[in-house]
């Protein structure tokens, strides 16, 4: 039993992980610091606990009136110590080197809300051993804090990207705000559901609907919008390679050479497409093709005989000429 009731409290926290970290598509975390920012989360559990009782001690100090104490003790002080614990152990990766972009801020945050989430739903199943807890917990307090990380690593992240930039004044607005934001979520759903009141808990039921539609939105457009941090080390999935500059020449021509890394030949492809074949496409021996006859001339073709001998020299006997005028013509 007491097993079911761990992992009843565990398994909201590892699907929501995964959904999110199925979300960062660039460049994938670091498993030892994603480990340790759970652990991290997990951990201030222990001082948060601490900090709430002194907190209720001196708001009953304070005030005797039990809904004023209802209201500061769930809209201020619970959010304040929770949140702003979360927010010192996800401050810890602000110089982090994997730290690089706009994106990895949900990411760490969402890590740090769901391990405190996830140690603070196995205290309260353990304490009241109903598994009916573990499932109302995890459907409502576990995306709660992941909702609270989402808002908060979305400016925490803007934040590091802006002052990468030289903004420093936005950056520290957002660094407010990765605070503030979770706050007042936190707040009202603290609020409303500590209130003897079902009007104004079911308005608070029907707000952390729509806080985790947003979250889950934002968490959608986040991805999409994702950008790389300057300043940062240079991402993986874009490698500039490193080549030395030659001494003898300015640093400007070398700069101007080596900018981009090579990433194409340096020979065009268009020389090797089409091979050098235009001299070998007509062979040269045509003068074979046929026989050897034109050297002749044409006279020795036939005999050389002259016009003369072709016909028999028979026009000197056809008419004889009188040899002899003497003879006497004939009466």
């Amino acid at each position: 039993m007491i097993e079911i009731l761990i992992w009843a409290a565990i398994i909201p926290s590892i699907i929501l992980i995964i959904l999110v970290l199925k979300q960062d598509k660039i460049e994938s975390e670091p498993i030892g610091l994603l480990i340790k920012l759970f652990f991290f989360g997990a951990l201030t559990t222990l001082p948060a606990g601490l900090l709430e009782t002194w907190g209720e001690m001196g708001i009953m100090a304070i005030t005797r009136d039990k809904d004023m104490q209802t209201l500061l003790m769930f809209l201020i002080c619970v959010p304040l110590v929770e949140e702003g614990l979360k927010y010192i152990a996800l401050a810890t990766t602000w110089k982090h080197e994997a730290f690089n972009f706009t994106f990895d801020g949900i990411v760490y945050a969402v890590i740090v809300s769901l391990g405190f989430a996830t140690l603070e739903n196995i205290l309260y199943v353990m304490n009241y051993m109903s598994l009916q807890v573990a499932l109302v917990r995890g459907i409502l307090s576990v995306p709660l804090h992941c909702t609270c990380g989402v808002f908060m690593g979305y400016f925490y992240g803007m934040a590091r990207n802006h002052n990468a930039h030289g903004e420093h004044s936005r950056s520290v607005l957002e660094r407010l705000l990765a605070l503030i934001v979770p706050l007042f979520i936190h707040g009202l759903y603290d609020f409303a559901l500590s209130v003897d009141s079902n009007a104004i808990s079911l308005a608070g039921l029907g707000f952390t609907v729509i806080i985790f539609i947003l979250s889950f939105m934002q968490v959608r457009w986040s991805s999409k919008q994702d950008a790389y941090i300057i300043g940062t080390d240079v991402p993986i999935q874009q490698p500039v390679q490193q080549v030395p500059v030659n001494p003898q020449y300015p640093q400007q021509y070398a700069q101007q050479q080596y900018q981009q890394p090579v990433q194409q030949p340096q020979y065009q492809q268009p020389q090797y497409q089409q091979p050098v074949q235009p001299q070998y496409q007509q062979p040269q021996y045509q003068q074979y093709q046929q026989p050897m006859q034109p050297q002749y001339p044409q006279q020795y073709a036939q005999p050389q005989y002259p016009q003369q001998y072709q016909q028999p020299a028979q026009q000197q006997y056809q008419v004889p000429k009188p040899v002899d005028s003497q003879q006497p013509p004939r009466p």
